[in-house]
């Protein structure tokens, strides 16, 4: 429920502070900028074997997949006249390096039979370079002109060089830290009493003056340094680890004859009437079948940690409607601090967002219950106009499929992904 923010009579509300513990969600966060990569390189991908006239298999991660990636397929031919076939994969993920100088890094990886090259945490991707590895992946060029393991394990061993290092904005200056201060002044505090006393009674005056001044003064910094915390504005589309809760769906006779007039009824009515903190929208998902893969378009409707998933698809004359609701296991979470930045006054920690684990609670099923049934009553108010509208005379079952509410809260069904930063790896999200 929204905060009542009007105040009293007289006061002022565009001048409080809005203190909440909530990070700010944005629609252009550094992994919305990897996601739209992300895409470039998946048409580059396509317009290069559509050039080189190849069919091959090209498909992406779904939305809430973080991070982002595209994935080559195919199957080519034995080069010695055989049946046999080569199978190769190229597979592309774009991850992101919030504080760095680069914030997008690509990572790149070519599998043909058991022979396998792979480059990582690249700064910079044209389109000829992912061009150059499409065609190396499907057997019509020769190793990419980026991949140079040697070199690139040579230049690791130079002290101090990184291929993205951070900004140094985001970093601790040694004048800005109590190092450089405290250096300065323990050096003053050696020098001074050995010139005005001798070199005895200064040497032990200096120890001292040395040692309780600079602990003390020490001390004294460190305890009054406030602590901060950064981190960046959050994607909002949160990632997902979905849990099926409740269902429904029914084949109707007849409809599909006229699927996209009843198609763009059906989604009109669910998307009405707009409630507050619901979004809709219309998502594309790619699955794999037992020979090739496929892509379908469903209607997402999103309420917090709730999801509800609305089919609407065409068989020969009938049309198949229904929807599943998901309880989603997933959110944001902060990693440990990248870097840190440290100064006399403060000291503030730079930290990622990354894909982290959250357990839903029965507030969060009884959203879903809610949506679901609204979703429900709507779809079941449309078709049984629709249907009375075009005289179809059949019996639709509208009751709900309810599944069991202690499962839908079991923890073991759902591992904690984690928020560690370093590295990447290939996340295949299964059908949901």
């Amino acid at each position: 429920m929204a905060e009542d923010m009007t105040g009293e009579p007289g006061d002022d509300v565009s001048t409080r502070i809005d203190a909440r513990p909530i990070r700010e969600a944005s629609t252009d966060t550094n992994w919305d900028h990897a996601i739209a990569l992300r895409d470039q390189l998946t048409w580059h991908v396509r317009k290069t074997l559509e050039h080189e006239h190849i069919q091959a298999l090209v498909f992406e991660s779904a939305k809430g997949n973080y991070p982002p990636w595209v994935k080559l397929e195919a199957w080519l031919p034995d080069s010695d006249g055989g049946r046999g076939r080569e199978r190769v994969e190229l597979l592309v993920v774009v991850d992101v390096r919030p504080y760095h100088r680069h914030t997008l890094v690509t990572n790149v990886q070519v599998t043909r039979g058991a022979r396998s090259i792979r480059i990582e945490e690249r700064t910079e991707f044209p389109s000829a370079e992912i061009a150059s590895w499409t065609r190396y992946a499907v057997g019509l060029g020769g190793k990419p002109a980026s991949y140079h393991p040697l070199l690139d394990a040579l230049m690791a061993l130079i002290p101090g060089r990184r291929r993205n290092p951070i900004e140094r904005a985001y970093r601790t200056g040694f004048w800005s830290s109590i190092t450089g201060p405290l250096g300065v002044g323990s050096l003053l505090l050696v020098v001074i009493p050995l010139v005005v006393f001798d070199e005895a009674q200064g040497s032990a005056l200096s120890l001292f003056l040395l040692g309780g001044i600079g602990v003390v003064a020490t001390a004294a910094l460190v305890a009054r340094r406030k602590h901060a915390v950064f981190v960046p504005s959050q994607s909002v589309i949160s990632p997902r680890d979905l849990g099926l809760v409740d269902s429904w769906h029914a084949a109707i006779a007849e409809l599909g004859r006229e699927y996209e007039e009843v198609k763009a009824r059906l989604v009109a009515c669910v998307t009405a009437e707009h409630v507050p903190g619901l979004s809709f929208g219309m998502e594309t998902y790619g699955y794999r079948t037992p020979n090739g893969f496929e892509q379908r378009e469903r209607l997402v409707v999103t309420k917090g940690q709730s999801i509800v998933q609305v089919h609407i698809y065409r068989f020969s004359d009938d049309l198949f409607v229904g929807w599943h609701a998901y309880l989603n296991w997933s959110q944001w979470a902060e990693t440990v601090a990248v870097s840190s930045k440290t100064s006399l006054a403060q000291q503030v920690e730079f930290r990622e967002l990354r894909q982290g684990y959250y357990v839903p609670n029965q507030f969060d099923l009884i959203d879903l219950n809610s949506l679901s049934e609204l979703v429900h009553r709507r779809l079941e108010r449309e078709l049984k106009f629709i249907m009375k509208e075009k005289e179809i005379d059949q019996e639709v079952d509208f009751k709900v499929i309810r599944g069991d509410r202690d499962t839908a809260l079991d923890k073991a069904r759902h591992a904690d992904p984690g928020t560690g930063r370093r590295g990447w790896r290939y996340i295949s999200t299964q059908p949901t």
